[in-house]
């Protein structure tokens, strides 16, 4: 099973990455969270939110599903 930063879907993979300059330490924080976990369910909540800002989606757990690539 694959982590959620290896599942992130490459256009909002590429969005975060774009954030880091602006915000080295969120994004770390962001992407060290997702490299420790396989469910989007277990990410603080804090986490998630920042994460769909980054995305340009809107903060719901069907937004948050769509980030992903789902596991082989």
């Amino acid at each position: 099973m694959r982590n959620l930063l290896a599942r992130l879907k490459p256009e909002y993979l590429e969005l975060l990455n774009k954030g880091q300059k602006e915000y080295p330490f969120l994004v770390e924080k962001i992407k060290s969270e997702l490299i420790e976990k396989y469910f989007y369910s277990d990410l603080i909540i804090s986490n998630s939110y920042q994460l769909t800002l980054f995305c340009e989606v809107n903060f719901g757990i069907v937004e948050l599903d769509s980030l992903f690539l789902k596991n082989e």
